[in-house]
């Protein structure tokens, strides 16, 4: 998206040897309905990818459909302030409608993790007061709609850092940008 200011992303990506990365978010009638998320890393034990690195830059490409002007530039303006490591807020209303009250409450805990924090699925799991509900916890993450601008990425494993769908890559990428990792 040309709005986007792609230097400092694709500078941000090249930092952590990603190819490239894909944000496609739907909205309607005001609301994020789902937000995609696509990663390529370059590995280090993948010749092929190393080679192909040096000779393609990396690219972000951010697809944001059914948005009004202004929705466009709130959801652009949060992802250049992620990108440049500033504040982020959260952008717009989402549509929570297909989630349980149990998601609802797991991911509203986890909007409130601040840029460059994690938590424990655990430690979730007590601040939506059901501290035996760690896996449940780790469930409601792995159907998160909104991944990004609800940090699941910021919730790990006591052990580790646990899982993330869509791609543990794109997890550890996040964690990496924060300065987690």
């Amino acid at each position: 998206m040309e709005a986007l200011r792609k230097e400092k992303c694709v500078a941000a990506l090249e930092a952590y040897d990603i190819l490239s990365l894909e944000v496609s978010i739907s909205c309607s009638d005001g609301l994020v309905e789902e937000v995609i998320l696509g990663i390529t890393e370059a590995k280090a034990t993948d010749h092929s990818k190393v080679i192909v690195q040096r000779h393609v830059s990396s690219s972000l490409d951010v697809q944001i459909s059914g948005a009004d002007f202004q929705l466009k530039q709130t959801l652009i303006q949060w992802l250049e302030n992620y990108l440049d490591k500033k504040s982020t807020q959260k952008p717009l209303p989402y549509d929570f409608r297909n989630l349980t009250p149990f998601e609802r409450s797991v991911l509203y805990a986890i909007e409130k993790i601040p840029f460059g924090e994690v938590r424990t699925y655990k430690e979730i799991a007590e601040e939506v007061e059901r501290p035996l509900a760690a896996r449940a916890v780790g469930m409601a993450c792995s159907k998160n709609p909104f991944p990004l601008f609800i940090p699941c990425h910021r919730v790990v494993a006591s052990s580790g850092e646990g899982g993330y769908t869509p791609d543990i890559a794109i997890k550890r990428f996040f964690l990496r940008h924060e300065g987690v990792l």
